[in-house]
């Protein structure tokens, strides 16, 4: 028996480039599996975004501090709505046939609460009239005991005339109505912090007064 190793069998070049060229092939086709599979993996279905509340608005404070650092009662008391002025030929109202009011949106007022003052104007008249409830004209007063409070003419910047129409047997308010910050008034405390209302309970009255007709009666009301 021969001992002589068997003779390797020697391939060409061709052969070696093609056994690496299918070992290639393998892993680009492996590198290309795996990415296919993670690319399935992480495209889920896209979340849907929750809404988000693009309101803009805000709830705000208007509350008017008690002590105005700056002018106090400049607003335009009762001012009317300007578009709604007549104009018409109807005779002006006599003084003696018109009947003034004082009311409050409440009787009792909380610590920080302000008073909203409205002034009505009634005609007494068989006929139609016209009466002026411009600024010129209006004025709200707030007295405790003989004690005059505030009034809206102290540090008034408008005096203006506003003609309306008042039917006969008629009642009507003279504008929109006039917030009082509890504070004392006077035409010399325009631009300094006042002094401002006593509270607990203390009673105040509202008198109103158009064209010189005073309303008969006052309005009481508390502040606390």
């Amino acid at each position: 028996m021969s001992n002589t190793p068997p003779i390797r069998r020697r391939y060409s070049p061709a052969v070696y480039r093609r056994r690496r060229l299918a070992v290639f092939l393998v892993f680009v086709v492996i590198v290309v599996l795996i990415i296919v599979l993670f690319s399935r993996c992480g495209s889920g279905a896209t979340p849907t975004p929750t809404p988000t509340n693009t309101s803009t608005s805000s709830p705000t404070s208007t509350r008017i501090p008690l002590v105005s650092p700056t002018a106090a009662g400049t607003s335009t008391p009762g001012a009317a709505d300007t578009a709604a002025q007549y104009t018409g030929t109807a005779p002006e109202c006599d003084a003696k046939n018109l009947t003034v009011g004082a009311f409050t949106d409440k009787t009792d007022y909380a610590a920080g609460e302000l008073p909203l003052l409205s002034m009505t104007v009634t005609n007494k008249g068989a006929t139609e009239c016209k009466v002026n409830v411009g600024t010129s004209q209006q004025l709200f007063q707030v007295t405790s005991g003989d004690d005059l409070w505030w009034q809206s003419t102290d540090c008034q910047t408008e005096d203006t005339d506003f003609w309306m129409l008042l039917p006969a047997a008629k009642t009507e308010k003279t504008g929109s109505p006039v917030t009082w910050v509890r504070e004392r008034s006077s035409p010399d405390t325009c631009d300094i912090a006042r002094e401002p209302a006593v509270g607990d309970g203390a009673s105040y009255f509202l008198t109103t007064s158009l064209g010189g007709v005073q309303s008969k009666q006052s309005k009481q009301f508390l502040l606390y």
